[in-house]
């Protein structure tokens, strides 16, 4: 089916939109944007924001479902190249780094907006979070544990430590994959006492 130019053009600035909502809430926050701040980046009237979308509220969920489901894809992408469980979880854990480190705002948003803060939209962000999080959930329940390790605490564990990346990595130094493969050999064979 073609699309009239002026449905183009809609959808081209949708884009532009959504990636300039991005960088202004992966840098400032959610507080510290405002509609007219990205209007203003993108050439728009404020008002024709809400064109696309009917709130702020409304495009900061916009953002961050693109921006779930690409780090979805991404980690997805991952671990379908590895086949034993181990090799499975070190890939999601190497994938999902890269995202964390990426300068990709769309990947900063799902770490740096905590749903908690933005009322009214709580428990939506919370559901997408949790649904990426599902992903990490398989891959741990696929896992030869000891029935002494909680399963729940192990992934929060590992997920608490990878998104804090972007506060404890240092470039050039370890790769995401290096770090991936050192976190699951610290999992897979426990520190000798």
């Amino acid at each position: 089916m073609a699309h009239s130019a002026v449905e183009r053009r809609n959808n081209n600035r949708s884009t532009i939109l959504l990636d300039e909502a991005a960088k202004q809430f992966a840098v400032k926050g959610y507080r510290g944007t405002t509609v007219r701040s990205i209007a203003q980046n993108i050439d728009m009237l404020p008002g024709s924001i809400y064109y696309h979308f009917k709130s702020k509220e409304a495009l900061l969920m916009a953002v961050y479902d693109v921006g779930v489901k690409k780090i979805t894809q991404t980690v997805n992408d991952a671990i379908n190249e590895a086949s034993d469980p181990w090799g499975r979880l070190e890939a999601a854990v190497s994938a999902h780094l890269e995202g964390v480190l990426d300068e990709s705002n769309y990947a900063r948003i799902i770490i740096n907006i905590i749903p908690a803060e933005v009322a009214g939209l709580e428990k939506t962000l919370t559901e997408l979070r949790n649904g990426y999080e599902v992903i990490f959930v398989k891959l741990i329940d696929d896992l030869p544990l000891g029935k002494s390790v909680d399963r729940t605490m192990f992934r929060l564990m590992l997920l608490g430590a990878i998104n804090w990346a972007k506060v404890w990595y240092r470039p050039n130094s370890e790769s995401p994959a290096n770090i991936a493969r050192i976190f699951i050999k610290f999992m897979k064979d426990p520190i000798d006492t």
